[in-house]
């Protein structure tokens, strides 16, 4: 398991769900997607660019994210 993401870096997350533009199913799915990037970034924590880059790649750019960034290979 892995601990909850810092609020600071989830704020995105919690504004889409407020407006009801993401089901909280859609948050778990976005937050355990951030964790991951940030494992292959070598990474301890989710960053802010690790969330927008897990909301654009399961939301299609809902909520003004555009599409995922290119997620630089780590050596």
């Amino acid at each position: 398991l892995r601990a909850p993401i810092d609020s600071d870096v989830a704020t995105p997350i919690e504004d889409l769900v407020a407006h009801g533009r993401l089901t909280l199913r859609g948050a778990d799915r976005i937050c355990r997607l951030a964790w991951t990037v940030a494992d292959l970034a070598g990474r301890s924590n989710p960053t802010g660019d690790d969330v927008l880059d897990a909301m654009a790649m399961r939301t299609n750019g809902i909520g003004g994210v555009g599409p995922a960034r290119r997620i630089e290979a780590v050596s």
